[in-house]
């Protein structure tokens, strides 16, 4: 027997053959040692290194069955996930699984259509007594996203599709059009979903990231994100969930690390009538600007040239923003006006303009 590993698309399978659900079972309380055990399997080793003992369970059929043998009293976390899949140049695809029913000893877990992300897991924790057998039941079913997702990789990518820049992941699951500069050095991803969408990069060096166009229960047309010349970044995450959005970036821009950008919301929000208050459709982001930390920005907002988006700022109000301002806080708003700012370093910059 061998652990479960992160299934590879590259292996030339069918796809009813390949792994459609994952579940983590594991000790809540940090202990290597073994004790609980699942007939026919073996320990996963690489929960060690997270000081804990446990298994994983991955599966291409329908059903998962497995009986449970306490070994000593401990807190027990069942954590259901899609598989973990793999492109051609070992990069993660994102998935979910729909898990229809879970139950343990009888007792309903789950018992409705629950999608549940392969890095989001729905997590289900039990204190269990030694001697306890307990009985896990699990179905799902494929997510249609997934099932489309892989027939796209297998039949729609052939090899120059993909960014030969292995630090470079592109999933295009649809008639759209990527535009990235030759040179471009960093770790960046891009999933589109949807059709006629566009992201382009003027002479971009630098930009590490993720940039998100629809999903694959949800694809968006007619988007566009486009980057101007000389804009880095170290960390910034761009989603769009609206037909006819765009996001908009300008030249010489810099962004710090652990920045969202949310064109869209995530979820509705209406009136009592039912009328939906909060569709996004832009985001507007001016030349020679530059955004602090772990800055959140949010949809239907335009920076304007030269401000400083400080760190850790929620920039959500539709008040009016000035150019060259320090825009700040929860939610932002202008705290500071007429002010430049530079790349170098403070000290860089006093050695380089000191007579």
């Amino acid at each position: 027997m061998r652990e479960n590993e992160v299934t590879d698309l590259n292996r030339e399978e069918q796809s009813d053959e390949v792994v459609t659900a994952r579940i983590d079972i594991y000790s809540l309380t940090k202990d290597k040692k073994q004790n609980f055990t699942i007939e026919g399997l073996l320990p996963t080793g690489w929960m060690e290194k997270l000081g804990r003992f446990g298994y994983v369970i991955e599966k291409a059929g329908k059903v998962i069955d497995e009986r449970i043998s306490v070994l000593k009293d401990i807190m027990l976390t069942f954590s259901f996930k899609g598989p973990d899949l793999k492109d051609k140049n070992n990069n993660i695809i994102e998935n979910w699984a729909d898990f229809t029913k879970v139950s343990i000893n009888g007792k309903d877990i789950i018992s409705k259509i629950t999608p549940v992300w392969h890095n989001k897991p729905y997590k289900y924790t039990i204190e269990a007594k030694k001697g306890d057998i307990l009985n896990l039941h699990a179905e799902w079913k494929k997510h249609d996203g997934l099932q489309s997702k892989m027939d796209n990789y297998k039949q729609k990518q052939p090899e120059g599709k993909i960014n030969t820049n292995k630090n470079i992941t592109i999933i295009n699951n649809g008639e759209n059009i990527i535009s990235l500069p030759e040179n471009l050095r960093s770790k960046l991803s891009i999933y589109i979903y949807g059709k006629n969408n566009k992201i382009s990069m003027d002479k971009v060096d630098w930009f590490e990231g993720e940039i998100h166009i629809g999903m694959p229960d949800c694809p968006v047309n007619d988007c566009s994100v486009e980057i101007g010349k000389g804009t880095t970044s170290n960390g910034v995450i761009i989603r769009i969930l609206e037909d006819n959005s765009e996001v908009k970036i300008g030249n010489d821009c810099q962004f710090s690390w652990g920045i969202t950008i949310y064109c869209s919301d995530t979820h509705t929000i209406t009136d009592m009538d039912g009328n939906i208050t909060n569709i996004g459709k832009y985001v507007n982001i001016g030349n020679h600007v530059w955004v602090g930390m772990n800055a959140v920005i949010g949809k239907n907002i335009s920076i304007p040239d030269g401000c400083v988006v400080g760190m850790c700022s929620v920039v959500t109000s539709k008040q009016k923003f000035f150019p060259n301002s320090i825009i700040a806080g929860n939610p932002a708003k202008v705290v500071k006006e007429k002010i430049k700012w530079d790349r170098l370093r403070p000290k860089q910059y006093i050695l380089q303009n000191s007579d």
